[in-house]
């Protein structure tokens, strides 16, 4: 049995970039989740990361977790996620984020997924599956409705250094625009690649945990950022064997990535010669290179 998106929900989706569903998984499946939130390795992860002042994203969670590998193919998820983005579907990363339980601490700053991990289209979205009851008061997740629209947003430092947050403050000023997903435990969120989102300061003292599986279209091929454990994992339909490009003009992230020790565009230099690497000719946006 399939469970689409109405109708309804689609439109909403359209116009506001996301779109939470309660509900979605089972108790069991939550408590199976947060089993591995829980165990000892990813505990000393999180605390490795400074996880018990600051948000936590665990990258690669379920590529190297059976358990985690299965949640990545749930086929309530995949129907929704294929009302958004068509029948194949691949997925581009997962991790697993924690705020700390501790008061006043966690929180993750105004950012668009799409200057991470930039395509040649932008039909890519998140699913945020929630382990805890998410309220304002212990870090939910806050979308700027309709920023989806705006298009890529600047991340940049303005001299070409991707800066992993924006800098468009006037999205966020209008509070009126801004909506909190509070979702009991067990619900899904899932916005659009280009929604501008954050997360407040734990402020409740009761944990924030969430497996996030970032999914694309098949047809949609990552220009720039990181290249993860999972990505290009298909879980849904074929690979179509094309690019589908939109006409538009965006920045690509130039920083250090992990695994890297130079500034680069990521997945890009990855696509240069060895004769270009060998001579130290990698390109640089011409702010940092003047």
């Amino acid at each position: 049995m399939s469970f689409p998106l109405s109708a309804e929900q689609r439109a909403r989706f359209d116009e506001d970039g996301f779109l939470a569903l309660p509900g979605l998984l089972t108790k069991e499946e939550v408590a199976t989740i947060i089993d591995v939130a829980d165990s000892a390795h990813a505990q000393g992860l999180r605390e490795g990361h400074g996880g018990a002042e600051r948000t936590v994203h665990d990258y690669d969670i379920a590529a190297v977790n059976p358990t985690l590998w299965e949640f990545g193919a749930h086929e309530r998820i995949l129907d929704a996620v294929e009302s958004l983005i068509g029948p194949d579907i691949q997925i581009h990363h997962s991790k697993m984020a924690w705020t700390p339980d501790a008061v006043g601490k966690g929180g993750v700053r105004w950012h668009q997924d799409f200057a991470f991990l930039p395509h040649s289209n932008t039909s890519l979205v998140s699913a945020f599956i929630y382990l805890d009851d998410t309220t304002v008061e212990n870090g939910a997740m806050r979308v700027v409705r309709g920023s989806h629209k705006e298009g890529l947003l600047d991340h940049t430092d303005g001299n070409g250094i991707f800066l992993a947050h924006c800098q468009e403050s006037r999205m966020w000023a209008d509070e009126s625009r801004i909506a909190a997903i509070e979702v009991p435990a067990g619900s899904v969120s899932i916005h659009h690649c280009l929604a501008l989102h954050s997360s407040g300061p734990n402020h409740a003292g009761r944990p924030r945990r969430g497996l996030i599986f970032q999914y694309r279209a098949a047809d949609a091929v990552q220009l720039g950022g990181v290249v993860f454990q999972d990505t290009g994992r298909t879980v849904r339909g074929s690979f179509p064997g094309r690019a589908r490009c939109e006409a538009v003009s965006f920045n690509l992230p130039f920083n250090v990535w992990p695994g890297e020790t130079d500034r680069n565009f990521g997945t890009y230099d990855r696509l240069l010669g060895d004769e270009v690497r060998r001579r130290g000719l990698n390109p640089v946006p011409a702010a940092v290179a003047g």
